[in-house]
């Protein structure tokens, strides 16, 4: 169980503090909880994955595309020529 640390104590070698995450075992958790050292962490927020910008994507296609890497210095429209061209051979 997941659980935030209320005051001060070590558990399982570690010193925590205040507001630190950490884990413990459903029955230790509930000893815990009722001596008010811990309470219950709410669940994780799933992190959000930044959307890729085009250039990052055409940047792949074209690799998997000619099997190299693009040169860096190519704009979208270049590459998305180079690409065409590769996929009519």
């Amino acid at each position: 169980m997941d659980l935030i640390a209320t005051r001060r104590f070590t558990y399982a070698t570690r010193r925590l503090l205040p507001g630190d995450r950490f884990a413990a075992a459903d029955r230790i958790a509930r000893v815990l909880i009722a001596v008010r050292r811990a309470e219950q962490a709410p669940p994780e927020e799933p992190k959000e994955v930044p959307p890729q910008d085009t250039l990052s994507m055409l940047r792949a296609e074209y690799e998997r595309a000619l099997g190299k890497r693009a040169y860096h210095g190519w704009d979208e429209d270049e590459l998305r020529a180079k690409i065409a061209v590769a996929k009519e051979d």
